[in-house]
């Protein structure tokens, strides 16, 4: 009996849950600075963008895209201060043709900075999740 009566009980709590709901910015173009530029093959692709994804108090970024014009030490874009990471965030861009890879990095005010080596005549792709 005791452990019916604990079933309803939980039963009753997750009922009393308020819901989260979820908002979706939908797809963002990134804005690329100093010479970057997106790569877009067709029109079937999605440019360099971002979205956020709010549950709650918690945002969930999303960023992809391809990108051209790299080179060690370009700060290629700055994001909204309201999406920008608590802490920096280092991530690989993946070069598009190979499995070769560069190390970059968000940094708390939003400037997205490459770190790494670069292939001056590669496009990278980036695809990076992070939560705020």
């Amino acid at each position: 009996m005791l452990f019916k009566q604990q079933q309803q009980q939980q039963t009753n709590q997750k009922k009393k849950k308020t819901p989260t709901t979820w908002n979706k910015t939908g797809w963002i173009p990134l804005p690329l600075t100093n010479g970057a530029s997106p790569d877009t093959y067709s029109s079937s692709y999605l440019p360099v963008s971002y979205r956020v994804i709010t549950q709650g108090e918690s945002k969930t970024i999303q960023i992809i895209g391809n990108i051209k014009n790299l080179s060690t030490g370009l700060i290629f874009s700055q994001l909204p201060n309201n999406i920008a990471p608590v802490k920096t965030i280092e991530y690989k861009l993946i070069q598009r043709t190979s499995s070769n890879s560069t190390l970059a990095y968000i940094s708390n005010d939003g400037a997205m900075k490459v770190v790494g080596t670069t292939d001056s005549n590669s496009t990278y792709m980036i695809n990076l999740t992070y939560i705020i």
